[in-house]
């Protein structure tokens, strides 16, 4: 009887332990989310109809360059759909090999919202790829090296679903350059400025951008072409500081009336707690957004960049509260 009672017993340990093995493994569930687009669909298109006449309209533009480099997204913040829907611009920081869902995500906002995307070709960054090469790499010059990566970056533009590019070009101060060192950053002025026209040529409905410090440009007639001119003032630590960036920038010759202020938005990363804030610990991309809407004398300031956008979704009380925030101060009758 006992080794009955025992071998039952058994018998019922094992078949609980199966039971809660089945109990506990994963499936995965479809979740409908409750909000305007489910519940009211009339409403949210006559919403999207609103939020695309309003990108069409004369505003405060919003630029946003939002770290895409993660394809298995675990977390909607990771989600291109995810970004505030009266972003005018979305900035891609990793414009090649985008995943399906990227590019479906892409054509979405586009075609429901209104918002353009784009993505940045930095002559600087190609420069320090060049400087990082490895040894084993075929040898090059960095004119070469520059003209291979241009033509492979632009390619991107027709690869994928974007509404243009940004080209980046800082430039450097010549009145302490040597002749040699003039002759280089004119070289590579040039070979930009070319690569730029080539792909104009080719893709007129395409956005070309300018990022950079214009007045350091040697020749300035291809800034005319420029849709607009986003000014680095990103490391600025205030207000005042914005100011008199914006009045080195301008010169006889440069289009004054389509730049675009940039800034921080605040990181949670330990290294990089001071980023996003002015000197008084105030918010960057508020005091930024604030200064836009002031009076500019000799120069117009059509909108804001916001780096790091991706950081911006994680708060407590609202996901992109501060991006939220800075559209509504560039146009406050906006709610959302």
């Amino acid at each position: 009887m006992i080794n009955i009672k025992q071998v039952i017993l058994l018998g019922t340990i094992f078949s609980t332990m199966v039971a809660c093995q089945d109990w506990n493994e994963v499936y995965p569930l479809r979740i409908k989310q409750q909000d305007m687009e489910n519940q009211n669909p009339e409403l949210y298109a006559a919403y999207l109809q609103d939020l695309r006449a309003y990108k069409a309209s004369d505003h405060s533009l919003t630029f946003g360059w939002f770290d895409n480099s993660v394809k298995n997204v675990i977390s909607q913040g990771q989600h291109i759909l995810a970004v505030p829907d009266s972003l005018d611009y979305l900035v891609l920081t990793s414009p090649d090999n985008l995943v399906e869902r990227e590019t479906e995500e892409i054509n979405n906002i586009q075609r429901t919202k209104g918002t353009k995307v784009l993505y940045e070709i930095d002559v600087e960054a190609i420069r320090a790829a060049f400087e990082k090469k490895d040894e084993t790499d075929p040898p090059t010059t960095f004119h070469q090296f520059l003209e291979d990566s241009l033509h492979t970056a632009i390619a991107f533009s027709k690869a994928y679903p974007y509404d243009g590019v940004i080209f980046s070009f800082l430039g450097k101060n010549r009145l302490h350059l040597t002749p040699a060192e003039i002759t280089e950053i004119d070289e590579r002025e040039v070979l930009l400025f070319d690569a730029v026209k080539e792909w104009k040529d080719a893709n007129p409905a395409q956005e070309f951008i300018f990022k950079g410090l214009p007045q350091f440009v040697g020749d300035t007639e291809w800034l005319g072409q420029a849709k607009y001119i986003i000014v680095p003032t990103d490391k600025s630590l205030s207000k005042s500081n914005l100011t008199f960036q914006f009045i080195e920038a301008i010169g006889a010759d440069i289009p004054k009336d389509r730049f675009i202020a940039l800034a921080n938005l605040t990181s949670y990363k330990l290294d990089e707690a001071s980023l996003g804030y002015f000197a008084d610990g105030s918010s960057s991309s508020i005091g930024t957004a604030e200064w836009v809407n002031g009076n500019h004398s000799g120069f117009t300031v059509k909108g804001i960049g916001l780096l790091n956008l991706q950081y911006d979704y994680y708060n407590i009380l609202k996901s992109y509260q501060a991006s939220r925030q800075v559209i509504s101060i560039l146009n406050p009758p906006l709610k959302k």
